[in-house]
């Protein structure tokens, strides 16, 4: 019989009573009767949207009332269910996806983007995504509701006879490798509910025994409970509750006097925590997923009813729940229990021969007569977990005694990190995609709260490689679930392996038991005082660990938390701000030693000078959001890095080597806000390496300062100023003699900067004044779809262009006489070509970033981000107007002046009205900014382009002709945005010097022959003073 007609083969047609109710909101319910109509309108609209006969079928959301009904309504219209972690990344949906051969996929729009890459990634349409809006969300445009497969009437389900038809697929690590597709059948499903309703039928079948359940329920160890025990025994009336939360459990006992439970071993520890009175109603409760400590039991009965029973339970997704603690006395021993009928149990030794003694030590094999099938398209390692005879290799270590059944180690690799089974060879493929990484061995050691194990990771990096365990951590993020997150990380010089190659665990398990005996460990981000002594840490100069107190962390602001939470996505990166001087040379026997020496004094001095740039940013975690830190002290080596000129580029000009630079540059991600702060300094040396010495006469040596930033720590004016400081400093170091005191030790006194939300009223209105009046519906350019593939797939593509204080001072005058300005003009040059070059049809979009100083009164010299945006729409019919106009008519004159009048009288009108219905009041609301930036992926793009003009960067006066170093060009760069427009154009000068321009975008949103054609488009037009149209008027 199928799993569907066994479980509705009990039903009571007349009865109405709810079955599964939402724990949350109560009046949300469904009867077994309505699961029932449900589960045969899916039937009904599976098969009008083509799923034919064995399809699989992915379900990716949280625990849910309707969830039984999609599960069933699957295998009824005869598809496969396969179930998936909603916590998985791109990565690891795709390689779910894969591996069960999934058709359709039914998503809760909160893992919409995550969905739709991996979607696309294995080929899956769109016309095959349903969004699961079970609480009447709106359906995201482009996309069909799962109600649309519940208007096509009812059908019955396929009735199957054959119990060893496949029924699903569900993802396991068996006991090696990958996640792979166990094939389960609907013998093995019904096998599993008529174990589960016998052990849990009451003794009076009308006496209430109310459920409460929150594990997730694709789950094997879910299923029968969830997926049975409601339908098929009216007096279990289930409680859903979406996703676990140890205060929301507790209360729902009380609330709802719940007699049953089933949770894995976390939720336990969890709950325990509370008083007796919580837990006067529980009499059962179920623990499976992996090992429970004995101390979590025994304190667990001194608060519960003297009749409850603690149930521990062992199975295997291949094999079901198969071993079962179902005797009415307790166990205080941590025995896993008796086998269930229809399985059996035997010991083994590693050659596979079976103990004769009962209580010998061995590996476990169980027998079972519904089991899975095997591996879906994968025979190798389906003939590895089996024997010959058919029993299933566990990969456990265990042994019998009293007739009960106890696990005590594992003999495979893999272990259990809070109930899910964690396979090391997946983490290690993910670390090893990081470049720095040459080779990687992971492990599970013991976590800290007894509860499963912890992966502990063994890294080999290239030689002088900055990376360190924070950077590891980050890294990891996208790639896998966070109950994969590495615990610990330990540096090595080479990886443990045998002849052939295989990581020899058992020495990183000595290894790691060595370190926890000695508790050589890295001392914790956050400690107590008497724990903050001197940390040696290999390779590096002993230093402070720091002591985190509330007064050591300030507000990062919304700005700031944006761009946390984009940094550590990779959606946006470093912005770049380079200064390029040159000094004098003559009469200075070893000229890099007293560059760097010099250097060395400025920069002290203006981290001294500048209290913003003593705090690192920490990211947001489940527990706080992302917040700046104070930090004990900055380090010299940690915010510095010296890189030169190699011999191959010397043909290379200029822009050229500092575009390569900065895409370089903006690949980066800034991290370890814990010990580093969100910045570092690159110093460049033009014309050759550090150490080498200028052949020329009288000799200038030419140096590019590249500061990189986070752009939550400062906007585009506190990068200059922060030259403005270096070079004043720099040029009046004469006085200082010796090696600068690094580090720098923080006063206490130091503040961070003041977040813009909380230096002026950004939810100040005004009625009589336009707020943000955007028509995001009109049909604007906006390049490939927003995308990210992955961390390591992400580059940024970088044109420089720059024009001579001459031909730029002929189009300032050309702006003076038509009232316009620079950034009028230079926008109005954008639009031309991109009217010209980009597909016809299509208006453009852009946004114009200000500074907020003139309200929030921040000083002129201060460190922070205190910018907002003007969004500016262009329609269709000016961009028709502009590709119809001559270069250098004044038809194309008078567009130049009308568009720049306009910009000059929006912004003009904004910076008035200012903070006043501002762009940035429409951020204050926005708690996750990791949801809301990966929903937008696979999404058409806002903006066309942002466009910046910094202006003269001001105290120029101090770095003069006669300066020891001379400041020669300043340029302001940013990353390519994931999720911004599609390019960003930033220009800066300085007096007398060149106006500096980059061209900055996502590599992969356009071509970039475009933006070739348009840095040269620009260079013409600009280099050429814009003579011939100064020349004619209007």
């Amino acid at each position: 019989m199928d799993i569907v007609s066994w479980t509705f083969s009990n039903l009571d047609s007349s009865s109405e009573e709810p079955a599964y109710i939402d724990a949350h909101d109560p009046t949300r319910y469904l009867s077994s009767n309505g699961v029932q109509t449900l589960v045969r309108k899916l039937v009904a609209g599976f098969t009008a949207h083509g799923l034919e006969k064995g399809d699989s079928v992915c379900v990716l959301s949280f625990n849910d009332i309707n969830y039984t009904a999609l599960y069933l309504g699957i295998m009824g219209a005869g598809g496969c269910f396969a179930g998936a972690n909603p916590g998985y990344t791109v990565r690891e949906l795709s390689h779910h996806v894969k591996v069960t051969g999934t058709q359709f996929l039914l998503i809760d729009a909160k893992v919409l983007s995550v969905a739709t890459a991996a979607a696309e990634e294995c080929g899956i349409p769109l016309s095959n995504i349903f969004i699961l809006n079970f609480h009447g969300e709106a359906t995201p445009a482009g996309y069909q509701s799962w109600n649309s497969l519940l208007d096509k009437g009812e059908k019955d389900w396929v009735r199957i006879e054959d119990p060893d038809t496949t029924a699903a697929y569900l993802s396991t690590s068996g006991t090696t490798g990958f996640p792979k597709a166990a094939i389960i059948s609907h013998g093995y499903l019904v096998s599993q509910g008529k174990s589960m309703e016998q052990i849990c039928a009451t003794e009076n079948p009308e006496e209430k025994d109310p459920w409460l359940l929150s594990i997730p329920a694709f789950h094997a160890f879910a299923i029968p409970f969830q997926h049975v025990l409601a339908l098929r025994q009216k007096n279990k009336l289930t409680y859903i509750l979406p996703r676990f939360n140890d205060s929301d459990f507790v209360d729902l006992l009380q609330k709802y006097n719940i007699r049953s439970t089933a949770v894995i071993p976390p939720i336990l520890l969890s709950i325990v925590k509370y008083p007796e009175p919580v837990f006067k109603s529980l009499r059962t409760i179920f623990v499976g997923g992996s090992s429970l400590a004995i101390g979590v039991v025994e304190e667990m009965y001194t608060k519960l009813h003297p009749s409850a029973i603690i149930n521990q339970v062992f199975g295997m997704t291949e094999l079901g729940i198969s071993v079962l603690w179902n005797r009415k006395e307790r166990d205080l021993t941590n025995s896993i229990g008796q086998p269930l009928p229809g399985y059996k149990l035997r010991v083994v030794d590693d050659e596979g021969n079976v103990f004769s003694d009962p209580g010998a030590t061995g590996q476990l094999e169980i027998y079972g007569e519904h089991i899975m099938k095997g591996y879906r398209n994968n025979p190798e390692e389906t003939d590895e977990i089996f024997t010959p005879d058919q029993w299933i290799r566990t990969g456990d270590i265990g042994y019998t005694k009293d007739e009960n059944w106890y696990v005590v180690d594992r003999a495979k690799d893999l272990f259990k990190v809070r109930g899910w089974q964690v396979s090391p060879v997946e983490i290690e493929a993910a670390l090893i995609e990081h470049p720095d990484v040459l080779d990687a061995g992971v492990i599970g050691v013991p976590s800290t709260n007894g509860c499963g194990d912890t992966p502990m990771a063994f890294i080999e990096v290239k030689k002088g490689s900055l990376l360190d365990e924070e950077g590891i951590k980050k890294f990891l993020v996208p790639y896998l679930a966070r109950y994969k997150d590495i615990g610990e990380v330990r540096f090595m010089d080479k990886i443990p392996r045998n002849p052939t190659g295989k990581i020899l665990r058992k020495e990183l398990r000595a290894m790691g038991e060595a370190d926890s005996a000695a508790n050589t460990k890295r001392g914790p981000i956050v400690m107590q005082k008497s724990q903050a002594e001197d940390t040696q840490v290999d390779g590096q100069a002993t230093r402070h660990l720091p002591i985190v107190e509330k007064h050591d962390t300030a507000n990062l602001g919304i700005l700031g938390r944006l761009y946390s939470a984009l940094n550590v996505m990779g959606f946006y990166r470093a912005t770049a701000f380079i200064a390029v001087g040159s000094y004098s040379t003559a009469g200075i026997p070893d000229p890099d030693a007293w560059f760097t020496d010099r250097f060395d004094h400025a920069l002290y001095q203006t981290v001294q000078h500048h209290p913003p740039l003593c705090y690192g940013i920490i990211d947001q975690t489940p527990e706080k959001e992302a917040h700046f830190l104070r930090l004990p002290a900055i380090h010299r080596d940690d915010v510095t890095e010296f890189c030169g000129q190699s011999p191959d580029d010397q043909s290379e000009d200029e822009d050229s080597i500092i575009a390569r630079l900065l895409e370089k540059f903006h690949v980066r991600r800034l991290f370890e806000g814990h010990r580093i702060p969100a910045w570092r300094v690159v110093v460049f040396k033009h014309g050759g390496q550090w150490g080498s010495k200028s052949s020329e006469s009288p000799p200038r040596q030419k140096i590019s300062f590249a500061l990189l930033s986070n752009h939550g720590l400062a906007d585009g004016l506190s990068l200059a100023n922060f030259f403005n400081t270096l070079f004043r400093f720099f040029n009046n170091a004469h006085d200082q003699t010796g090696i600068a005191p690094w580090p720098f030790t923080v006063p206490e006194d130091f503040k961070a900067a003041t977040p813009l939300e909380e230096a002026c009223d950004l939810a100040a209105t005004d009625e009589n004044e336009p707020g943000l009046n955007i028509d995001f519906n009109a049909k604007i350019w906006s390049g490939a779809n927003i995308f990210h593939n992955s961390i390591d797939d992400y580059g940024t593509g970088v044109r420089l262009v720059s024009i001579p204080q001459a031909p730029l001072s002929s189009a300032l005058q050309l702006c003076k006489k038509h009232n316009i300005t620079l950034t009028g003009l230079l926008n109005s040059l954008l639009l031309i070509y991109l009217s010209k070059a980009a597909p016809a049809d299509h208006g453009f979009r852009s946004i114009i970033p200000y500074s907020m100083r003139h309200v929030t009164k921040a000083a002129p010299d201060e460190i922070l981000n205190h910018a907002s945006g003007l969004i500016c729409s262009y329609p269709e019919s000016l961009a028709s107007e502009m590709r119809a106009s001559a270069e250098n008519s004044t038809g194309e004159l008078g567009l130049i002046v009308r568009t720049g009048l306009s910009c000059r009288q929006e912004l003009t009108a904004e910076l008035a009205r200012c903070p006043k219905n501002n762009l940035m009041a429409s951020m204050m609301g926005i708690d996750d900014w990791y949801s809301s930036s990966r929903i937008q992926v696979g999404q058409k793009r806002a903006l066309s382009f942002g466009i910046s003009n910094l202006g003269v960067v001001g105290g120029v006066e101090e770095v003069a002709e006669g300066a020891t170093l001379r400041l020669e060009k300043m340029l302001f760069s940013q990353c390519g945005s994931v999720t911004g427009p599609v390019f960003g154009f930033n220009s800066a000068s300085i007096q007398g010097g060149p106006l500096a321009i980059t061209l900055t975008w996502q590599k992969g949103v356009v071509e970039e022959e475009f933006f070739d054609e348009m840095a040269g488009y620009l260079s013409r037009r600009l280099k050429s003073g814009l003579e011939e149209l100064s020349e004619l008027s209007i």
